[in-house]
């Protein structure tokens, strides 16, 4: 339901999914940063404080200015998925706080646990949401609809700071492991041989929720939608896929 308002609304804050597949690069420094902000937010809704709060726009400035592509991806999902996800659980909230409680408390406990970050995409739902609830917290207000994501415009006037968040060793440990998972699958899928596609084909649409890239080679669940000729054709199952620099589908496997 709120999709649908955000819709009818002109929300065009989307993140291009298919680029990101592409540009979006897991490093650990941004990991450690993103765990160090989730420390932040659990502190601030947890205790109410404010200097978590200021903590907290101090480390996502930092952030936005080392890796301004990953910030902006990230912040494109908490607008939209994150705001949703937000709306959804104050709703819960006011049929019962006991169940809203218990909805923020599990919220908080997956943004900060680093396995709940690969993919990217689907922690940004409650990163989002718990950003909005502590900014509610702190008076801040970004209801509405602007040209840009309310992650992006609470920085504005905010100063970083010099130093960078340190590097936690468990992070190169988890995108390590990510990585390696994500070669697995693909490997499997190119030496089980099922093609079922073969050609130059743009591609519309895949599963976004878990999709993975590794080289030209991505992984969709469930479906996948491309163009052939003039008509627009679906898949489904659990594939991999050959993808070139223009979007265009090369082969496609079954996993």
């Amino acid at each position: 339901m709120f999709h649908a308002f955000q819709t009818n609304s002109g929300e065009h804050r989307w993140a291009n999914e298919i680029e990101a597949l592409f540009r979006y690069e897991y490093a650990a420094e941004n990991l450690s940063g993103k765990l160090a902000e989730a420390r932040c937010i659990c502190e601030a809704l947890e205790s109410g404080s404010r200097g978590a709060c200021q903590e907290l726009l101090r480390l996502r400035k930092a952030r936005a200015e080392r890796y301004p592509y990953e910030y902006d991806y990230e912040a494109r999902v908490e607008q939209v998925e994150g705001s949703a996800e937000f709306v959804e659980i104050r709703a819960l909230s006011q049929l019962s706080p006991e169940k809203g409680e218990a909805a923020w408390r599990k919220v908080l406990d997956q943004i900060a646990d680093p396995a709940n970050y690969f993919p990217i995409r689907p922690i940004c739902y409650k990163v989002g949401a718990a950003v909005l609830a502590c900014m509610k917290s702190a008076g801040a207000d970004f209801t509405g609809f602007s040209d840009r994501p309310f992650a992006c415009a609470m920085l504005d006037g905010v100063t970083a700071g010099g130093e960078s968040v340190p590097e936690l060793p468990e992070a190169a440990a988890f995108i390590g492991r990510y990585r390696a998972q994500t070669r697995r699958i693909i490997r499997a899928a190119l030496e089980k041989g099922d093609c079922i596609l073969k050609g130059e084909y743009p591609l519309l649409d895949l599963n976004i929720w878990d999709a993975r890239r590794e080289g030209q080679y991505f992984t969709s669940s469930c479906f996948l939608e491309y163009k052939d000729g003039a008509e627009s054709r679906v898949l489904h199952g659990d594939f991999v896929l050959e993808v070139d620099e223009g979007n265009n589908i090369l082969a496609v496997w079954r996993q």
